[in-house]
């Protein structure tokens, strides 16, 4: 496990993606064995990307997180290297669960499984954005690529020609390969001091083998769904057991806040998933979570009830 002081420390990791952790809303069981593609289950169906369609659906939030366990994307090996990764970007144990007993793995294959990645409409036709550290823009070479300067890039969303699904199958097995190269195996039977290197040389863009995409493209993707997985809500695979949530001490999903709520420090409420909102019929205190006045009702100018 890295130290509190090495740059993949979680302490690290926590305050530069805290307000990532803030946004998203972003313990299972000791010892949390990498997911298995079980013989007992079928292999659940990848949703494809529509031939032609630029601006892809936004998929609707699930009924409930994938089977722990059952991969949908992911080989065995790519799912246990997945998981060592994400694990040393994030590290954990049984007591203070990171990225591995999260589950983030689970996240990440779930969320390749459906329009190869893609989560929000993204338009994937040239010309695709490049940027130059010059005065001047490089001479136009056709129209496939537009020049943008270096510091304007964010500006135009994702730009690549490798969906989500085939950057982590090309950085996957180039990880492995060089791993096998460097050190004699793949990248999750190695000890954690080799993971730590080969992750760290994928932060510098030392790893060779990255034809297609960049060592530091792929662990910057890494990274971000790293992040995605253990603090988003766990209906969508990982946060398994609200370790994330826990852990910035993030609420999770309410229906509302009182003004009593709004006007002090901190909270008093239970973290819980989208899946734990009860349902409730306006203007009837069914239960202790129910919000009101509820705007409109005859209600909406009377005091609201005390929580608990």
């Amino acid at each position: 496990m890295a130290s509190n002081d090495s740059p993949l420390s979680r302490r690290g990791f926590l305050k530069g993606l805290g307000a990532l952790a803030g946004a998203a809303g972003a313990a299972a069981a000791a010892g949390c064995a990498a997911p298995q593609a079980g013989p007992a289950t079928a292999p659940l169906p990848i949703d494809p990307l529509p031939v032609g369609d630029k601006y892809p659906a936004v998929p609707a939030t699930p009924a409930a997180p994938p089977p722990v366990g059952q991969l949908r994307v992911f080989s065995a090996l790519e799912a246990r290297t997945v998981e060592a990764l994400t694990a040393r970007i994030m590290p954990g144990d049984a007591d203070d669960p990171g990225a591995r007993e999260a589950g983030v793995v689970s996240y990440i294959d779930s969320m390749l499984a459906r329009q190869e990645g893609f989560v929000s409409p993204t338009y994937r036709e040239p010309p695709f954005a490049e940027v130059y550290q010059s005065a001047v823009p490089p001479a136009s070479t056709g129209y496939d690529v537009i020049w943008v300067p270096a510091d304007q890039i964010e500006r135009y969303g994702y730009q690549s020609t490798q969906t989500p699904r085939e950057i982590y199958r090309i950085g996957v097995a180039a990880v492995n390969r060089h791993a096998r190269q460097a050190f004699g195996a793949d990248f999750p039977d190695l000890p954690e001091e080799d993971q730590d290197t080969i992750v760290g040389q994928l932060v510098d863009d030392a790893v060779p083998g990255f034809d297609e995409l960049s060592a530091k493209a792929f662990f910057l993707t890494l990274r971000r769904h790293t992040a995605e997985g253990m603090f988003a809500d766990p209906v969508y695979g990982g946060n398994r057991n609200l370790a994330g949530w826990r852990l910035v001490d993030f609420p999770g999903a309410q229906r509302a806040y009182t003004p009593l709520d709004l006007a002090r420090e901190g909270h008093n409420y239970r973290p819980q998933s989208i899946q734990d909102l009860a349902p409730f019929h306006p203007g009837r205190l069914d239960h202790p979570n129910v919000i009101l006045p509820v705007s409109g009702s005859e209600l909406e100018h009377q005091h609201d009830p005390p929580r608990r």
